[in-house]
């Protein structure tokens, strides 16, 4: 069958939230890459500007497959750790050889038990497709409080948490469509910056995707080293039976004849329910039980002219599940009779994440009022500065004026629009404040050091100063009454 492949990078601009059950209790981990269909979710925004075929196609027929995100670095595309890793207890791939539970022989493990070596499995991290460096995600964790708007403080006990991929961190994933009809359409919902997870009209979930030229991943078989045809899970996979059932897979479930059987003794896999959120609908999916992505089946019987490097198998592909890889090069051994070398750690750091200083979703008259008050607070931090300088220098010439005098001075700063208004209402010969009835005598003395001091100040700034002077020396004259 015909098909073109679409590579894609998704670079996180802030720290990505993607939990991985849909709990409202307890402690839940974030996942460690994103599901492909978060993906699709993206291109099904535009879905009512579809047409039928196109509606069809992308989203309910499996022929457009949107595959899970996984770590991208260096030019080089990271999948999950095999779960038929094993290392000794307390150490790291990078740490110590690499032990390959598929080729491990009952006498080879009553040895390892006899010796005193204990293996266990490694069941998180990501690898290269050489099976040459080893990468983990290391998740960040914040705790956050329910916010109570009518008493203006957190509530009690609204306490909760995030686990979040961090910023910067880079991940790349592919778009196969069969029909090869709709690759335009793809490409122009996905490239950009958008909004994945959860919290995301918060702090969280802003991702830029860019279009990558270069295919990615190169899947290649190497040849096996065992008497059976080892099947990679490079994500979840789930299978149904005729009823709609969850079930545990046949050889036949993986692609293969029915000649070829799983030998389950030498099959690593786990399984785990999976649950997601369907923003649209604003409601759960039907929850899923899932082979998780890592699993390694044993398949016995397999002849070598059905298999391929990698194959569909099972249900959702549109969504990023049921990719299998034949007999991957980082599952043969390259060292001894079960093993591989300890892995290199991959060096890598977060990508700067430079965004437009206003996101396409940003409500513009907000954003002009938070800059408002931004300046404003800015001017006030100046303004209360020289108040404080005028007092701590000049106080002493006002010692006679009383907080009532300070007060009715604020009053006609209050209504003064403007710095020209100002100088006529407080400091005009004829007609200012100081210049006129009972209390002239009172500012006679300090009056030019107080206009002096308001016109050094910038002109759309002096009303401001003037209320916030008056309303301090108010309060200093009522401290030498007291």
């Amino acid at each position: 069958m015909s098909k073109k492949t679409y590579h894609f990078t998704c670079t996180l601009l802030s720290r990505l939230v993607l939990s991985s059950r849909a709990a409202t209790e307890g402690q839940v981990d974030s996942l460690d890459y994103i599901p492909g269909a978060k993906f699709m979710g993206i291109v099904a925004k535009g879905y009512e500007k579809l047409d039928a075929t196109a509606c069809r196609d992308l989203f309910h027929s499996g022929h457009v497959k949107f595959s899970n995100a996984y770590p991208y670095a260096n030019g080089q595309y990271f999948f999950p750790t095999p779960l038929s890793y094993f290392t000794l207890k307390g150490q790291k791939l990078t740490d110590a050889p690499i032990y390959l539970d598929h080729l491990l022989k009952p006498e080879d493990r009553k040895k390892l038990s006899k010796d005193g070596t204990q293996i266990k499995q490694v069941r998180s991290g990501y690898i290269d497709a050489r099976g040459k460096q080893a990468l983990k995600i290391e998740t960040d964790f914040q705790l956050k409080s329910a916010h109570d708007a009518e008493k203006r403080r957190s509530k009690d006990s609204q306490m909760y948490g995030y686990f979040s991929i961090p910023r910067g961190t880079v991940f790349a994933f592919s778009v196969e469509d069969t029909t090869e009809n709709h690759g335009a359409a793809i490409r122009e919902a996905l490239v950009g910056e958008h909004g994945v997870g959860r919290s995301r009209t918060a702090e969280y979930g802003r991702v830029r995707i860019e279009a990558l030229e270069e295919a990615i991943p190169s899947f290649t078989s190497d040849a096996s080293t065992t008497e059976g045809t080892l099947v990679y899970a490079v994500s979840d996979l789930c299978f149904y039976d005729a009823f709609g059932q969850p079930k545990r897979p046949e050889a036949k479930d993986l692609g293969f004849d029915q000649e070829a059987k799983i030998d389950w003794a030498r099959t690593q896999v786990r399984s785990e329910e999976y649950q997601s959120w369907n923003s649209h609908r604003w409601n759960r999916n039907a929850d899923r039980w899932v082979i998780k992505k890592g699993t390694v089946f044993f398949v016995k019987g397999a002849k070598s002219e059905t298999i391929e490097p990698l194959r569909g198998v099972g249900s959702h592909h549109e969504e990023g599940f049921g990719q299998i890889w034949i007999d991957p090069p980082f599952l043969q051994k390259n060292t001894g009779d079960y093993c591989r070398e300890a892995l290199t750690k991959a060096d890598i750091k977060p990508v700067e994440t430079n965004s437009p200083d206003t996101a396409p979703n940003t409500n513009p008259h907000l954003l002009a009022l938070l800059n408002r008050r931004v300046g404003l607070r800015d001017v006030e931090g100046t303004i209360y500065q020289k108040v404080n300088t005028f007092i701590g220098q000049h106080k002493g010439e006002f010692s006679g004026i009383s907080a009532s005098q300070w007060g009715a001075l604020r009053n006609y700063a209050n209504h003064a629009a403007d710095e020209k208004a100002l100088e006529q209402l407080i400091f005009n010969k004829d007609t200012g404040f100081l210049h006129r009835g009972q209390s002239e005598s009172s500012w006679r003395k300090g009056r030019d050091t107080l206009q002096t001091v308001v016109k050094s100040v910038a002109d759309d700034h002096q009303p401001l100063f003037l209320q916030k002077l008056a309303a301090e020396m108010a309060k200093e004259a009522q401290k030498q009454t007291a």
